[in-house]
């Protein structure tokens, strides 16, 4: 990477050929930034950044398809309500409440126990499923919005 101070504030940033640079937000192969944030950027061969923004991709097309499956399975209200029954009867002895929803926890703890295991079983085996298929997923909606454009 060539550094060239243009003012007394500013320097412009050209990329070596075959490479860009980038401050971690997006890449070129010329810049022009505050003599300050010059140490924020740095040079990469173009097929590493490649490399990462796929990986970046992909990891974005997994966390976006595993809630999407739960999501289809378990309404938010249900998510929060079984890990909040689960949370209390772990707590339960803890915080001896009056509370009506604490006692009949205490009273039901196999169904809460049951019910929360049944949901993390399911969340575990979508993660699994779809990290599987996420290159996979990634291509696809990769080759579709190529079509699209």
């Amino acid at each position: 990477m060539t550094i060239e101070q243009i003012s007394d504030t500013q320097s412009r940033l050209t990329a070596d050929e075959g490479c860009i640079i980038t401050d971690g937000s997006y890449p070129c192969t010329m810049a022009t930034v505050p003599n300050q944030q010059v140490a924020n950027w740095r040079e990469m061969p173009k097929c590493e950044y490649e490399s990462l923004k796929r990986t970046r991709e992909i990891r974005e097309v997994y966390l976006r398809e595993v809630k999407s499956r739960i999501a289809a399975r378990y309404s938010p209200d249900e998510e929060s309500a079984i890990q909040r029954k689960a949370l209390a009867l772990l707590l339960t002895p803890a915080i001896m409440s009056d509370d009506t929803d604490n006692d009949s926890l205490a009273a039901n703890p196999e169904k809460v126990i049951a019910e929360f295991t049944e949901y993390n079983t399911f969340a575990e085996q979508v993660k699994a499923e779809v990290a599987a298929q996420a290159e996979q997923l990634w291509e696809a909606e990769h080759a579709t919005n190529n079509i699209e454009q």
